[in-house]
């Protein structure tokens, strides 16, 4: 680890941001949305964990898929891809949401799991792998992954819940804060090296 942190800070951040921003936007969306439906929208927390687990069932036949392409087509376009959805969906997804409608809500939360979580989380493993040496990897992946698990999976959904009592209740700002963290995951992918530089 203090190797990584001496040498190697600048694919540690890009890994750290990357991390953050798919980690955050699946808490936002699995644990979160369940908040925002049951006391800003009056809805029965049945029709969020329903959706969750649609969402998640389509995720299990997606998440494979996008593997696959991410190895034909390149992991980091694949994450870039799924950070830039991550941004121009958010808004859209909390639309869906608003529509208190059990069948639109889960189109919304299969979206966001099964294709947007999908794009960001199946390249990880083979582009943070590139992003280090072979003798720090391992040290450089775990303390990448588990420092913006910690803080995303952590803080996310309180943040969002304090942006929703700064919006009154409405998700204007965390909205806002998940477009963020789409740029945040796109820039990140973009100062990587792709798995096939040499």
């Amino acid at each position: 680890a203090a190797e990584v942190l001496r040498h190697h800070r600048r694919p540690l951040l890009t890994v750290i941001g990357a991390r953050f921003a798919e980690v955050t936007w699946f808490y936002t969306v699995a644990t979160f949305s369940l908040t925002y439906a049951t006391t800003s929208l009056g809805l029965e927390k049945a029709v969020i964990l329903e959706a969750v687990i649609v969402g998640a069932g389509v995720a299990f036949f997606t998440i494979p898929l996008v593997g696959m392409l991410a190895d034909r087509v390149g992991q980091r376009r694949i994450f870039m891809l799924g950070g830039l959805l991550l941004g121009l969906y958010s808004p859209l997804y909390f639309a869906l949401l608003d529509s208190r409608d059990a069948a639109l809500i889960a189109l919304a939360v299969t979206i966001a799991i099964a294709g947007v979580q999908a794009l960001l989380y199946s390249p990880e493993a083979g582009l943070f792998s590139a992003q280090f040496p072979p003798e720090v990897r391992y040290s450089g992946i775990s303390l990448g992954v588990q420092v913006s698990g910690a803080i995303g999976g952590g803080i996310a959904p309180v943040m969002a819940i304090y942006l929703l009592e700064l919006g009154d209740g409405k998700p204007t700002y965390v909205i806002a804060y998940l477009i963020a963290l789409g740029v945040v995951a796109l820039g990140s992918a973009m100062a990587m090296r792709s798995p096939y530089q040499h």
